[in-house]
């Protein structure tokens, strides 16, 4: 899954944005109250499954039958937004937001709505790879100051009308029953349900008491988090297979580097447990060093939780913001040419999109750079970074790499 191109507007500072063309990485660039964590945010907005209209909440799933049953009936693309304030531009909530995006689907990914599958292909035939180019448009209205709606207006599956505005889906054969086709582009819209993880700029830890209650990872519980799930005798493996993808990430260059990483906590990682006072603790244990993770710096910190938080949710696509926070120029470019080789060389994720402040980023031919920026009036301008700019970027790069 991928996002090829998405329009905005009406959404918090974005009276209308419009970008195109995105690539596997995409790095939005700009000031601070810019509105790039806007763009983020309202990417994870739309593809989180929403409350339907009778009331059940389809976002929060648990591991039972009832529950793949409610997964089976969500949808991103309609329900209810609940406790979503202020995502009105100026909070004029008389103004629905509109939304029109361009998703990309593999055949492997498609292939997974089972029967449907031929139906699609010989409905809206493929093109280029038998990939799926799946146009949609939404707008979402306001319910009160806290609350909204959101409705699909439109679908296009390879360039040919699914669905328009008046609700009708499109017969796939003119003998066939409107549930039928509904059905089958519901399913491929579905695909695309809660695809994508949205990692924050609150990334720092805390000292935690022992709570044996804690099932969602954040950076507030990460200890009882990972000390809960090993001891979980049905998730043994996922504990291991965690450890494992994170000694993964690997500091190359120069002997600098290497005199570091004998202390870096990734290195060859292993994890204890263990109470300090009333408090537990995480113990990184290695070769060299043995000491809780809160006394390693926070750029590793850093590092570490954002590897946990993205083998761990596994989705589709992964917004990171502010991906240099607390980290070295060397760090920051190690570890963007690490998530680099995830998505494109491994493939375990199909996107990136990450906020940054920092100009040592936008130096790469490899990746898409977006600049943000705001007007005199409140308002994000997104455009693409020209050839000229990288090159100003890539001398700062070399400076300090120096």
């Amino acid at each position: 899954m991928k996002i090829s191109h998405l329009i905005i507007e009406n959404f918090k500072s974005f009276s209308k944005g419009e970008i195109h063309d995105l690539k596997k990485i995409n790095m939005i660039f700009g000031l601070n109250n810019c509105g790039k964590s806007n763009f983020l945010k309202l990417i994870e907005l739309l593809f989180r499954a929403k409350k339907n209209v009778e009331g059940e909440i389809t976002a929060e799933i648990d591991d039972t039958i009832e529950s793949h049953e409610t997964m089976s009936r969500s949808k991103f693309w309609e329900g209810i937004i609940e406790n979503e304030p202020f995502i009105f531009k100026k909070n004029e909530t008389n103004n629905p937001i509109q939304i029109a995006c361009s998703v990309i689907l593999d055949e492997i990914e498609v292939i997974k709505i089972g029967s449907h599958y031929n139906e699609l292909m010989k409905e809206f035939p493929v093109k280029v790879d038998k990939q799926f180019t799946v146009e949609f448009v939404c707008k979402i209205f306001a319910l009160d100051n806290f609350n909204s709606k959101i409705m699909l207006e439109s679908v296009k599956i390879n360039d040919k009308i699914a669905f328009n505005s008046n609700g009708h889906f499109k017969n796939v054969k003119s003998t066939s029953s409107l549930y039928e086709n509904q059905e089958a582009v519901e399913n491929l819209m579905k695909l695309m349900n809660n695809s994508v993880l949205l990692i924050d700029n609150d990334r720092y830890f805390k000292n935690e008491k022992e709570d044996k209650s804690v099932e969602v990872l954040n950076s507030k519980n990460l200890k009882n988090w990972m000390f809960n799930l090993s001891l979980d005798e049905f998730n043994r493996n996922t504990f291991a297979d965690l450890i494992s993808s994170m000694k993964e990430f690997r500091i190359s260059g120069d002997k600098e580097y290497s005199d570091n990483e004998k202390s870096n906590p990734l290195k060859d990682l292993k994890i204890l447990f263990a109470r300090l006072n009333d408090h537990i603790e995480m113990v990184v244990d290695n070769e060299f060093i043995r000491q809780p993770l809160s006394n390693f710096g926070t750029g590793i910190q850093q590092i570490f939780y954002l590897l946990l938080k993205m083998f761990e949710a596994n989705a589709k696509i992964v917004l990171i913001e502010e991906i240099e926070l607390n980290l070295s120029p060397k760090y920051q470019i190690e570890l963007m040419q690490f998530l680099n080789n995830q998505v494109v060389e491994k493939k375990r994720f199909d996107q990136i999109f990450f906020t940054t402040h920092s100009p040592l980023l936008c130096y790469r031919g490899d990746f898409n750079i977006i600049k943000a920026s705001i007007n005199g009036k409140g308002e994000t301008q997104l455009k693409d970074v020209d050839r000229e700019e990288i090159e100003k970027f890539s001398k700062i790069r070399e400076f300090i790499s120096s």
